[in-house]
């Protein structure tokens, strides 16, 4: 969480030391507790490698460290996340919220079955730079 480069496209700035991730993962973990959201490690060869999410109820989220990217990963790993929450959760759709220069995450859900539903300008503002937004949307009955 401290490459800017794999931070880039997330809602926060990069973390500046370990310490900062630390705090991050504890408060996520505190988040889970509270039922506000579900997130899983996504590991390689016993290493963590990224993470994916669900929080607010039904929205996505995820990154790997670049190391990782272009190699199937990401892909498996949501692929896994989405299975699971249909099967388990009172789910009817999965959303993303992806900044519109994020090319590589755009692909990724779209095939895995995200369609786009919208799009808005300045939605966040991150390190402050504010970014706009493209909505998708996954039905449960609709999964790539």
């Amino acid at each position: 969480m401290a490459d800017a480069t794999v931070m880039r496209y997330w809602s926060t700035p990069p973390h500046p030391n370990e310490e900062a991730t630390r705090r991050w993962v504890e408060d996520s973990v505190a988040g889970m507790h509270r039922d506000e959201g579900i997130e899983y490690a996504v590991l390689q060869a016993g290493d963590v490698i990224g993470r994916v999410a669900l929080f607010h109820g039904n929205n996505i989220g995820y990154f790997l460290a670049r190391p990782y990217w272009g190699q199937g990963y990401a892909q498996e790993a949501l692929r896994a996340l989405i299975d699971y929450a249909f099967a388990n959760l009172t789910l009817t759709e999965i959303l993303a919220d992806i900044d519109p220069r994020n090319d590589a995450s755009l692909r990724l859900l779209k095939r895995l079955g995200f369609r786009r539903t919208g799009f808005a300008q300045r939605t966040i503002e991150v390190a402050g730079v504010w970014c706009d937004s493209i909505y998708l949307q996954l039905p449960h009955d609709e999964r790539g």
